[in-house]
């Protein structure tokens, strides 16, 4: 159904003004313990790791996400850069990026 829409959107997107970036999503593991300390319970929380993922999208000048890709949260933004913008028309487009961009393929 996500794929679906996705192909409609593009069919009826706007390509004057195309936005590429990504954004980091992180999920924390909690470990939470009861602590006995004078007769009170007291909750603890205690970070035992943080996993992360990147979603990479190129949107229109109205916002709407065009596509996207998920990777891991360390790969290089320009890394994918190539391989999200082959996925939408950029005849005729003003395609905006910021500087994690920065490269001779793009």
């Amino acid at each position: 159904m996500l794929k679906t829409s996705f192909i409609e959107f593009n069919k009826q997107a706007n390509y004057e003004n195309l936005n590429i970036d990504s954004i980091v999503v992180s999920a924390h593991q909690t470990q939470c313990r009861n602590k006995k300390r004078g007769g009170v319970n007291e909750l603890t929380h205690q970070d035992v790791g943080v996993h992360t993922s990147k979603i990479h999208t190129i949107v229109n000048g109205l916002g709407n996400s065009l596509y996207f890709k998920l990777s891991d949260g360390q790969v290089a933004d320009v890394n994918l850069a190539v391989d999200v913008l082959k996925q939408v028309s950029l005849t005729n487009s003003n395609v905006i990026d910021d500087s994690a961009y920065g490269s001779a393929d793009i």
